[in-house]
């Protein structure tokens, strides 16, 4: 039995995968509006995808290379915030099958969204690819009956914010770093959220 899809949604075709635990699932590519244009036909991912997933977030970070030793990711860090209740990694396909052009993971608790590890592959950069995965983001998050969407960036990454504020978000503290022993350099987080709420007005 196919999942009812608002009208201004484009008709979709259900799939079945077997997940991580190696049971069958069924799951659905995200609705897309009729008016988006090829690429921008967001899914949420599988853990058919987590090898592509690894490789598209660590080519992605490799800009924080100054101040973080290491990679970004691994399979299993995957994996947990893919089996983490709540959440989920929505991707974006690339032209060549199996291969992933970027990807975000999302989680919603207390009607509050957070996304993070927001990667394109620099092959796709300059597309357009970041705003389609947070229009995807905000579009699961309102479903979902989010009022508000949060996310974190380091400091150090000082183009980061007033790239998010375009997107409507605003600064709204600031934290620790989460992994303080991959630190070449100090840093802290900067904390950043935007109203999900539809204006009436």
């Amino acid at each position: 039995m196919s999942r009812r899809i608002p009208a201004t949604f484009m008709s979709i075709r259900m799939f079945v995968r077997v997940d991580s635990r190696g049971r069958e699932a069924s799951y659905y590519p995200l609705p897309i509006t009729a008016n988006a244009s090829p690429p921008m036909n967001p899914r949420y991912a599988t853990s058919e995808d987590i090898r592509e997933l690894v490789r598209v977030i660590n080519l992605a970070y490799r800009v924080e290379d100054f101040f973080i030793d290491g990679d970004r990711t691994n399979p299993a860090d995957v994996k947990a915030r893919m089996d983490s209740p709540a959440a989920h990694f929505i991707v974006l396909d690339s032209d060549t099958p199996g291969v992933l052009a970027a990807a975000v993971w999302v989680e919603v608790h207390d009607r509050r969204g957070h996304f993070a590890v927001l990667s394109v592959d620099p092959a796709y950069q300059g597309q357009g690819l970041a705003r389609g995965l947070i229009d995807a983001v905000e579009e699961h998050c309102r479903n979902a009956g989010c009022e508000s969407l949060d996310l974190e960036v380091v400091d150090l990454r000082a183009e980061l914010p007033p790239v998010y504020a375009r997107f409507g978000f605003e600064r709204c503290g600031a934290a620790e770093f989460t992994d303080m022993g991959k630190l070449r350099r100090p840093a802290q987080l900067v904390l950043m959220t935007k109203s999900l709420a539809i204006s009436l007005t």
